[in-house]
């Protein structure tokens, strides 16, 4: 686990299925200067294209959260 701190402010994301890689949008953002704890990057897709993402467990629901990495202005901390 890594813990970031985002520069801006993201769009979230959840899995279409709980076994599948297919993500849609949670429906809200992560606002800038929020600290997460992220793990390892992933591949999931997303708009019918394979995209690197991270993922995290939301301190206000009991979900795992994803975050499209190329979002975060962070991906050569995130994938190094």
């Amino acid at each position: 686990m890594r813990t970031i701190i985002l520069p801006k402010t993201i769009r979230l994301f959840k899995r279409v299925r709980p076994d599948g890689s297919l993500l849609a949008r949670a429906g809200f953002t992560a606002e800038a200067g929020v600290e997460l704890e992220v793990g390892p990057v992933e591949v999931m897709v997303y708009d019918h294209m394979v995209k690197a993402v991270v993922s995290f467990q939301c301190k206000i629901c009991p979900e795992i959260h994803y975050i499209l990495v190329e979002e975060t202005g962070l991906s050569s901390v995130l994938t190094n």
